[in-house]
């Protein structure tokens, strides 16, 4: 009799664990990242990824990409996407190949606990002689898929995001004011 009320107590606390375990929230790697998916690792290695908040102009020269203040940008590593943001509810990231070509995009990261990720794919477009660029951004409140081609870098240049300049830095030319970003190329 008592070997049963043991076999009996046991199943129940195993039972409990298995409960307990299932409803448990689950966390995968594929949330809280950014990643290069498909991307082939020739590539991978030599793409980086910068980051900044809330630039009004953003520097590159000869190997560095700086804010307006020359102080330089974070470089994030790929599977780190919690540390990215740094406190920030937003962050503009430049992804950089090679430096010989690179994407920006501003991302809004989501509400405190809530799981979010970014997964980038690289792949050579010769017919245009650039790169290409297709990605996802995966959050609670659906996705985001953009794809496009890299912008060529060159030597020196500024990227100019014309709403966050002062209003007395601004060109007269209503054209040039009207652009959501502008590219002063310095050094060929």
């Amino acid at each position: 009799m008592r070997t049963t009320w043991i076999i009996l107590v046991s199943m129940l606390l195993i039972g409990g664990i298995m409960y307990y375990l299932a409803k448990k929230p689950n966390k995968t790697t594929v949330h809280n990242t950014i990643t290069f998916g498909d991307t082939p690792d020739s590539i991978r290695m030599k793409t980086t990824l910068y980051v900044a908040y809330n630039p009004a102009q953003v520097y590159f020269r000869g190997n560095g990409w700086t804010n307006q203040d020359s102080t330089p940008l974070k470089v994030i590593p790929p599977d780190s996407a919690l540390s990215a943001f740094n406190g920030h509810r937003s962050a503009t990231f430049y992804i950089d190949y090679d430096h010989r070509y690179f994407y920006d995009i501003e991302i809004s990261q989501p509400a405190k606990g809530q799981p979010f990720g970014i997964t980038l794919d690289l792949e050579p477009d010769p017919g245009n002689s650039t790169m290409q660029l297709n990605g996802v951004v995966d959050s609670q409140n659906g996705k985001l898929d953009f794809s496009g081609p890299m912008m060529k870098m060159y030597g020196a240049f500024v990227l100019s995001y014309n709403e966050r300049i002062p209003d007395s830095l601004k060109s007269a030319d209503s054209s040039l004011s009207k652009a959501e970003k502008l590219i002063t190329i310095i050094d060929q």
